[in-house]
């Protein structure tokens, strides 16, 4: 146990490196295996405190959150040098193309999906169900935007007008379901 400013810490505490005397901590020397590690993690649209968790726990090695910092090229203190720029670079290249080769990130795709849980529902008779998929639908084709919907549940017109604006709704999907 050692004293720092009237207290007791442990060697060895996750403050380590922290000078008591002008209250900042030193930079950990790191392996370039290490910042390698930071970089790709950075690539990845990892946060810095998440980024020096992961590097605690991987490799054991305590890093302040701001000396992560110096290794993100899109931030104002990035300091690392060309060679880390250009390998963030191909890591956040190859990051957004493992994105897209992910089905469900298009808009098609979704769109698919919706149609066939849109065909079950019909043939259950889900009537409900039917609707909500259908509306959502008309969000992921851009025909209504999100904020439209929650602007309009947070109004609260009377039973009457919603009914008349529900009708050619209920209508239309009732023709759908065939006439019961």
């Amino acid at each position: 146990m050692k004293a720092v400013k009237g207290k007791l810490r442990e060697e060895g505490s996750a403050r380590e490196g922290w000078n008591p005397h002008i209250g900042i901590t030193e930079m950990a020397t790191l392996t370039d295996e290490v910042k390698h590690e930071i970089v790709t993690a950075l690539a990845s649209f990892c946060g810095y405190a998440e980024t020096a968790r992961h590097i605690r726990a991987c490799f054991g090695i305590t890093v302040d959150r701001f000396q992560v910092r110096t290794y993100d090229p899109t931030n104002w203190a990035y300091s690392a040098g060309e060679k880390w720029r250009a390998i963030f670079d191909q890591a956040r290249k190859a990051f957004l193309q493992q994105v897209a080769d992910i089905p469900i990130a298009h808009g098609a795709y979704r769109l698919k999906q919706l149609q066939s849980l849109l065909d079950e529902a019909t043939q259950a008779g889900n009537i409900r169900l039917a609707m909500k998929i259908l509306e959502r639908a008309a969000i992921e084709a851009g025909s209504i935007p999100a904020h439209e919907l929650r602007y309009r549940a947070c109004q609260s017109p009377a039973a009457e007008e919603r009914r008349t604006h529900m009708r050619p709704l209920v209508h239309q999907t009732s023709s759908a379901f065939g006439s019961r």
